[in-house]
């Protein structure tokens, strides 16, 4: 997971209530990274063999990424204005292998998403988590769900027409 802020902790926190292994933090600052770890430590002790931090550079992100099954893009690299940003340096393929997941969604394919789909990776947007984000709080509030499906579908159509995305 690339970032260490708000996003990352709730990403973080759903892969270890899944099951995840192992997985490593990783942020420009391995000082945040390493605080982030601390968090969910204190949270949930068991989970201290599960989690590392580390900090990004291209050379640890291909490295940390050659045997891991998920990449999460936390942060806001190449969302707009910044289109041409990516986490993923330019001079190193993609794993095929690997399902990379962006949270950004405007644009709806990022830099990072078009590394991913042509190294062969599966690419994943960011505007499902957003919509069952906001489901997932209608629904609390309102104790009426709504169908997700048709929400997302309706998102992305407007995504497209207002925003060009």
């Amino acid at each position: 997971v690339v970032g260490a802020g708000g996003a990352a902790r709730g990403v973080i926190y759903g892969l270890l209530e899944a099951g995840s292994e192992r997985i490593t933090v990783m942020n420009r600052s391995v000082d945040r990274a390493g605080r982030l770890v601390a968090d969910l430590v204190r949270c949930r002790g068991d989970w201290a063999p599960r989690l590392s931090a580390a900090a990004l550079t291209p050379e640890e992100l291909v490295e940390t990424t050659r045997d891991a099954a998920l990449l999460v893009n936390a942060t806001t690299v190449g969302m707009w204005p910044q289109l041409e940003g990516s986490i993923w340096p330019d001079d190193a393929p993609i794993p095929a292998h690997l399902v990379v997941f962006d949270l950004v969604y405007n644009p709806l394919e990022t830099r990072l998403l078009q590394q991913a789909r042509r190294a062969g990776a599966t690419a994943i947007d960011g505007l499902g988590m957003l919509v069952r984000q906001g489901a997932l709080a209608f629904d609390m509030w309102t104790a009426l769900g709504i169908p997700i499906d048709e929400i997302d579908a309706v998102m992305r159509t407007a995504c497209q027409q207002a925003l060009g995305v």
